[in-house]
């Protein structure tokens, strides 16, 4: 993107006659006719009077200022007129100029001729006396060749892209003009003009300085003020009606730039704003209570200065009674504070418990849930709040904390479920856990398979009257489905690799002790139950 040029610098940043006088109106207006330039003016020295006709003279000092002086008629109101190339006039460059006190006096008028005309120039100046709107003749002309000022430049063009600025100026013919920052010197051409394209362009305000250098000496030096506008970053929050929606944090930027919003160190998200600067992102809420977001644009490779947005997402939910480790035994209920509107939900353990309509939050915040038939030992309890911006804050507490509850459950047997079981076999599972408990077995997916009591002395057990060939996963859980569920898990649970029992013979038990001939023999052994024992000789008979 690029932008035009706006002003310019020459030194000074606007052009101003050193005479303390104003210009009048009547003086103001060019001469309705070219002056008479046949003739040059007298060269008055200081103190010198002059009767009219009056004349004009100037010097030029070392700063490149040049001095004025006027003689003429007592309260004659004098203008100084100057004509490029003998051109028409520009217009006054010093009014009132002239005597004020007694008739033939003159009077200084200085003025930095370079900001007008162009350095190098010859420019012819007149003088012209006149009372309100009626003039006297012009006098003669005095020929001035327009000094250089001290090095100046103007912008041409910003590229906020490339972050580039394109300027002009003027210097001495030849000079070397050194630009802080950049890279080469930059030689003024014939007519003092030069330019240069400088990076580095930052948003917001830029100083660009340089110095001028001739014949190894410093000559002169200036500064550019180059502004690096966007639009400037604006941003807002605000909470939907419905507690479900996230937060919406929103506001304008330059088109095409990227919002950056922030949750301190925690989050952030970001969205691209459309082609008109504007921007909405739901936030993600961080936390309960006043939550400061910062907000900040990419633009240009470039990134803005921070605004923040604040938020309050109220208060968390809490548990007033009882209190965290109280001793309860039946029914009781628990309280604490909120905010009407918000949506609590009650938990023991893990198992949810039910809702807390919002007609029973009192206007104060104040909450209530009864909890019935407390077995006296330890339990936990949980409030979950949803509030606005769908925040979700929680509280637990623990009652009868001195009783931990029933035994975890455990599976003894298979001690090493790795080792695997014998397939197209019977196997039995066995464990401990809490007497007189119910044991669910279920695969992972919560199919139930069977279930056990707990005997007296802690131990359970439960059969797989045929384990086929399939890798088991398998969940043991005591008291399925309460806030005091237990659970033990035996997860891939494969057939073994083990080969088949081998045929053995126990009798004889040592054949070299041989038997009684002429006599019967029974040979014993063992081998796999149901199988087939075929009984020859070395060569098969």
């Amino acid at each position: 993107m690029r932008t035009a040029k706006t002003g310019a610098a020459f030194g000074l940043a606007a052009l101003t006659l050193a005479s303390s006088l104003s210009l009048g109106t009547a003086a103001q207006a060019a001469p309705a006719e070219a002056p008479d330039t046949s003739t040059e003016s007298k060269q008055p020295r200081d103190g010198d009077t002059y009767p009219a006709p009056y004349g004009l003279s100037a010097q030029t000092d070392a700063s490149g200022t040049t001095k004025f002086f006027v003689y003429g008629v007592k309260d004659a109101y004098m203008v100084i007129y100057g004509a490029e190339d003998s051109g028409w006039p520009r217009g006054g460059v010093c009014s009132n100029a002239g005597n004020n006190g007694d008739q033939g006096v003159g009077k200084y008028c200085s003025v930095d001729l370079w900001k007008t005309y162009r350095p190098g120039s010859t420019v012819r100046f007149y003088a012209q006396q006149g009372y309100f709107n009626d003039f006297s003749p012009k006098s003669g002309y005095i020929s001035v060749q327009i000094p250089y000022g001290p090095v100046g430049a103007s912008l041409v063009e910003l590229d906020k892209a490339l972050g580039t600025a394109e300027i002009s100026g003027h210097a001495r013919p030849g000079a070397s003009v050194i630009i802080d920052g950049y890279d080469k010197d930059i030689v003024a051409e014939a007519d003092g003009t030069w330019t240069a394209t400088v990076p580095g362009m930052k948003i917001g305000a830029n100083e660009i300085t340089f110095e001028e250098w001739l014949d190894g000496a410093k000559q002169s030096d200036g500064s550019l003020a180059v502004q690096f506008d966007i639009h400037v970053l604006e941003a807002a929050g605000a909470f939907e009606a419905d507690i479900d929606e996230k937060a919406t944090i929103f506001g304008t930027a330059e088109p095409g730039a990227v919002v950056h919003v922030a949750d301190g160190a925690q989050h952030e998200e970001t969205v691209d704003a459309n082609g008109d600067g504007g921007w909405t992102l739901g936030i993600a809420a961080p936390g309960a209570g006043a939550q400061t977001f910062t907000v900040t644009q990419q633009v240009y490779g470039q990134t803005s200065l921070p605004q923040e947005v604040t938020l309050d997402y109220g208060s968390a939910v809490t548990i007033t009674s009882p209190a965290d480790g109280d001793e309860v035994e039946g029914d009781f209920t628990l309280r604490g504070k909120t905010t009407k509107g918000n949506r609590l939900s009650v938990y023991e353990g893990k198992v949810f418990k039910g809702e807390i309509p919002d007609d029973q939050i009192l206007a104060n915040g104040t909450w209530s849930y009864a909890i019935e038939a407390v077995d006296g030992r330890q339990h936990s309890y949980t409030v979950k709040q949803l509030s606005k911006g769908n925040l979700t804050t929680t509280q637990s507490i623990t009652v009868n904390p001195s009783d931990q509850g029933s035994a975890d459950v455990v599976v003894t047997n298979p001690a090493d479920p790795a080792k695997g079981y014998a397939p197209g076999t019977a196997f039995t599972f066995t464990g401990t856990g809490e007497p007189r408990k119910t044991i669910t077995v279920q695969n992972k997916f919560g199919t139930v398979l069977g279930t056990d009591v707990v005997q007296a002395d802690g131990t359970w057990k439960w059969t797989r009257t045929n384990m086929g060939t399939s890798i088991w996963q398998l969940e043991f859980v005591q008291d399925k489905g309460t806030a005091d569920e237990k659970k033990a898990t035996v997860y891939d649970f494969k057939p073994n690799a083990a080969p088949a029992p081998v045929v053995t013979v126990t009798n004889p038990v040592n054949p070299a002790d041989g038997y009684p001939a002429q006599t019967s023999f029974t040979f014993t052994g063992t081998a796999t139950a149901g199988k087939t024992i075929t009984v020859q000789n070395v060569f098969g008979t």
